[in-house]
């Protein structure tokens, strides 16, 4: 999975075992997605001339 924002590359995570659901339940996903999205939106608000170039 790759997130770009601008040309800045925000999440870069390879996806592994994708075949299988690899969470408890939708609560656990909806948490680690949440982390990389955050995780993302740092990233831009550290480099915001290159996000929005």
């Amino acid at each position: 999975m790759v997130l770009i924002g601008g040309r800045l590359i925000v999440v870069n995570k390879q996806l592994r075992d994708v075949h299988r659901f690899g969470f408890d339940n939708l609560g656990k996903l909806a948490a680690e997605g949440g982390k990389y999205v955050a995780g993302g939106v740092e990233m831009i608000h550290t480099f915001p001339d290159v996000a929005n170039y």
